[in-house]
């Protein structure tokens, strides 16, 4: 009998320091709701170094914005050149080639063409499968950008609050003109996560990184400054992301 009670008393015990693990050390991954917990991508790049980065201004600009878009220009640039991208997760690469597909569809059934003549008269390409060819490839190419992102505010332990993430929600969903039918099959949580995260690593990375000089203005530099623009795109939606404009 006592033998008994002390094997039960052990048990209680056990539980009690399980709930006290988890309470304690845990707690912070298993109370995160999953809709706001910051994707994993390690299996897919290895990230560069990306803390301590010194770049070059060739221009001058009006407005802490415009400077600070250009400082998260050079850096992204560095840490995606020092970056390997192993894979990438091909239902996304899909979905956001099908979301590319469709604009074509209804911006050539608008002009009462095939989409293989809407493509050649506004874009120049002489095949549907050289336009796949090429949508694929600037879906990867926002994909490494999108995991990069993912990646530094995974590694940073950045958060995502609830009221941040229903308001990138409302903004996505109010720019989309969809209903909510199509913005759910069309917009991930994901898309949301990313949102919300993007300017919060620019600010880390611009915070994070330094002047090393500052090349005088002239024509030649100024035209280099306009084209040394990185292919990172912004937070605010996808289809220019493809390279389908929003607007025709």
């Amino acid at each position: 009998m006592k033998t008994r009670r002390l094997t039960t008393w052990f048990m209680a015990v056990i539980v009690m320091l399980s709930m006290l693990v988890s309470l304690t050390g845990c707690q912070t991954a298993s109370t995160v709701p999953e809709h706001l917990q910051i994707p994993n991508y390690s299996e897919y790049m290895k990230l560069g170094n990306y803390k301590g980065l010194q770049y070059t201004l060739l221009n001058t600009y009006k407005t802490d914005e415009d400077r600070n878009n250009a400082i998260f220009d050079a850096v992204m640039i560095e840490i995606m050149n020092n970056s390997q991208y192993n894979k990438y997760p091909e239902d996304q690469i899909t979905r956001l080639i099908a979301i590319a597909n469709e604009t074509v569809e209804v911006y050539a059934a608008n002009n009462g063409i095939s989409v293989e003549d809407f493509l050649k008269s506004n874009y120049g390409f002489e095949s549907a499968q050289a336009y796949q060819q090429y949508v694929r490839l600037q879906a990867q190419s926002y994909f490494e950008v999108r995991m990069t992102i993912f990646e530094i505010a995974r590694l940073e332990k950045m958060t995502v609050s609830q009221e941040e993430f229903d308001k990138a929600r409302q903004e996505l969903f109010n720019e989309s003109g969809l209903n909510e039918t199509d913005f759910a099959t069309n917009y991930t949580n994901e898309d949301v996560l990313f949102r919300v995260l993007y300017p919060k690593v620019q600010a880390f990375l611009v915070a994070n990184s330094s002047q090393i000089q500052v090349a005088p203005v002239t024509e030649s530099t100024a035209a280099s400054a306009t084209t040394a623009t990185t292919t990172a795109p912004s937070a605010t939606g996808e289809t220019q992301i493809i390279g389908i404009e929003a607007t025709q």
